[in-house]
């Protein structure tokens, strides 16, 4: 809470960056607030321990005792129901760090390698279930182990819900326009050549582009 707290002006300075134009712009940063308040709040009694004690360690994220390994999990052992039984492995290895590469619910031959997600809230089915991912988190944390996951919005697939509401609503529709304008643009085109299946997704020529020929994209990393 005191970090939190303390990095409000922080987080109003940059959210202002973004969004200061817009007649908005304090109603949204309080729901902002109000979200990261209520989910702290729901967070449950062991993730807020670890949270202390990460807090203790600093940085603890570029600490030279974090030794971790991405990997595919139909590839690595064939269901997430099946990963609790590789933990002692990883421990063997040296690991307490487990990446794990695209999980979530994607459309079948449209999935950009699983970045390409429909549904935040669902595993796709090759995997598992959410349930066997909160088993797999707790197993972790009962092994001091931690877990990552990626959420990179601008992968999104035009299926997803946000990005159906993206083309109604200016808010949402700012925030993904992605790699359409800007000094990111020829970066981009000329990424996605490097991949045959990669091209640049539909749903960002049927959105409007920032009118100051910027562009916004967002990569969010969530480490458990």
């Amino acid at each position: 809470i005191d970090r939190f707290i303390g990095n409000a002006i922080l987080l109003h300075s940059l959210f202002s960056q973004l969004y200061s134009k817009r007649a908005d712009f304090e109603t949204r940063f309080m729901e902002m607030i109000e979200l990261i308040s209520d989910a702290y709040l729901e967070r449950n009694s062991t993730l807020v321990k670890r949270d202390k004690e990460k807090e203790k360690q600093g940085i603890w994220f570029l600490s030279n005792n974090m030794a971790g390994m991405s990997l595919y999990v139909d590839r690595f052992v064939g269901s997430l129901k099946a990963m609790p039984e590789k933990l002692d492995y990883l421990q063997e290895l040296g690991l307490n760090l487990v990446h794990l590469m695209p999980l979530f619910e994607s459309p079948e031959g449209a999935s950009d390698g699983g970045y390409a997600v429909s549904n935040y809230r669902v595993i796709d089915k090759r995997f598992g279930t959410l349930d066997d991912l909160k088993s797999l988190q707790k197993s972790l944390q009962e092994k001091n182990m931690n877990l990552m996951i990626d959420i990179v919005l601008n992968h999104t697939t035009n299926m997803s819900g946000h990005k159906k509401h993206a083309k109604v609503i200016p808010f949402i529709r700012t925030f993904i326009t992605c790699m359409m304008t800007g000094p990111f643009q020829t970066k981009w085109n000329n990424r996605c050549q490097k991949y045959s299946q990669r091209v640049l997704p539909e749903i960002f020529l049927m959105t409007k582009r920032p009118t100051n020929g910027s562009c916004l994209c967002s990569t969010i990393t969530s480490g458990i």
